[in-house]
């Protein structure tokens, strides 16, 4: 694995380190590149579990044919000594995995003198998949390389742990920067907390975590209720995880079908025509009607009005896909899932910067203002963006309705 390493001299006696890795989208996931054994891995960045594991390719070299950056391939000792090791399962959405413990060389670039450091990882050796019918079966199986940064729990060796053990990071903290397209490359900068940008419209609020349903601690905070254009109101009041690992924005059925209905109902009205189309259990439009698409309104419970509101523009909830049927290319990414709470996936992070404290158990976003005078200005100024032939009055009486 390689990967830059800088630190700042904050105080006397006192170094403040971090190292910074790209990210892109690759393969439906976004992901980083690491090197191990001298081989590039392409890992999902996954705020949404604490694995780090890749895919043995000895036991899967059909799939890592098909995709060999996922990939890691043992030596005879390895293989060896990984079959004295107890394993393992994890269980994801559509994948449960078998794995087992190694231990890899991690090559820290960027030093006066380059450093190798050992690191404790874990290898998955079987995997089933879940089919459409909702049965498993392990010829299906397709596992991903996986760079779990969810905070870290009592007995779970994460990645952001072992760097801090080895001084590689003085705090499990990070911050994930990603590109408005995409295509575009991000960057994950672990051991640090960038500080606010001047392109970042809004304050910087840092919101409490909590734990998720099985009361595992997770990357959740408090939402209070989403809307769409900042009408069709759902009140949420209850954690929803923040999981870079997700395609989806998911909820539970009842939740999330209102808010589906309310995006279906706005961008037809936009379009004059219907845009949305729902395909067992999944939703698809024409790519060039993404402009239609309304913006997802997020409130969160911080304790004040001056800032507790983020956007997720509408284009940024759609992704290209190969499943839909005829002009249907692009994917609409928010959808229904069984349980409790809500999962924030991909869309959120699209052109936005997300700060990520373990040490104090805390998420960083940029948040705008939720007084309704500023909430009409931002949608309307949003709304003559779509319309820009519009008449001013007519649009704005329309709006406010």
């Amino acid at each position: 694995m390689k990967f830059r390493k800088s630190c700042i001299l904050i105080a006397p006696l006192r170094v403040w380190c971090s190292i910074k890795l790209p990210v892109f989208y690759e393969e439906g996931f976004l992901r980083t590149e690491l090197l191990l054994g001298g081989g590039a891995i392409h890992l999902v960045v996954d705020t949404g579990s604490v694995s780090f594991h890749v895919v043995g390719q000895n036991f899967f070299p059909h799939w890592c044919q098909h995709y060999p950056h996922n990939c890691y391939e043992l030596s005879p000792d390895e293989l060896k000594a990984l079959k004295k090791r107890k394993g393992k399962t994890r269980g994801y959405v559509e994948v449960e995995e078998k794995m087992r413990p190694m231990e890899g060389q991690v090559e820290v670039v960027g030093m006066p003198k380059p450093a190798s450091i050992g690191m404790r990882l874990y290898v998955v050796v079987r995997a089933k998949q879940r089919t459409k019918t909702g049965s498993w079966e392990s010829d299906q199986a397709m596992p991903e390389a996986s760079l779990g940064l969810g905070p870290p729990r009592e007995k779970s060796d994460t990645f952001l742990a072992q760097l801090v053990e080895h001084g590689v990071i003085s705090h499990p903290v990070f911050t994930l920067k990603l590109p408005a397209g995409d295509p575009g490359r991000g960057e994950l900068t672990l051991g640090r907390l960038e500080s606010k940008e001047a392109s970042e419209a809004g304050n910087l609020v840092y919101l409490p975590i909590g734990v998720d349903a099985s009361n595992k601690l997770k990357w959740a905070v408090m939402l209070s209720s989403m809307s769409v254009w900042g009408r069709d109101k759902i009140d949420i009041e209850n954690l929803v995880v923040v999981d870079s690992g997700a395609g989806y924005l998911s909820g539970p059925p009842e939740e999330a079908g209102k808010l589906i209905s309310a995006f279906f109902k706005r961008a037809d009205e936009a379009a004059k025509r219907v845009v949305l189309k729902a395909t067992t259990g999944y939703h698809y439009l024409r790519c060039d009607d993404a402009k239609y698409l309304p913006d997802l309104e997020l409130k969160f419970s911080t304790g004040s009005i001056a800032s507790n509101v983020l956007f997720i523009r509408g284009e940024m909830l759609v992704q290209k896909t190969s499943r839909g049927e005829g002009e249907l290319g692009c994917e609409f990414l928010i959808t229904e899932r069984v349980g409790s709470m809500w999962t924030l996936g991909r869309s959120l992070f699209r052109n936005r910067t997300v700060r990520f404290d373990a040490h104090e158990g805390k998420i960083g976003l940029v948040l705008e203002a939720s007084s309704q005078e500023e909430r009409a200005r931002i949608r309307f100024s949003r709304l003559r963006m779509l319309f820009p032939g519009s008449k001013h009055k007519r649009l704005r009486s329309s709006f406010m309705v």
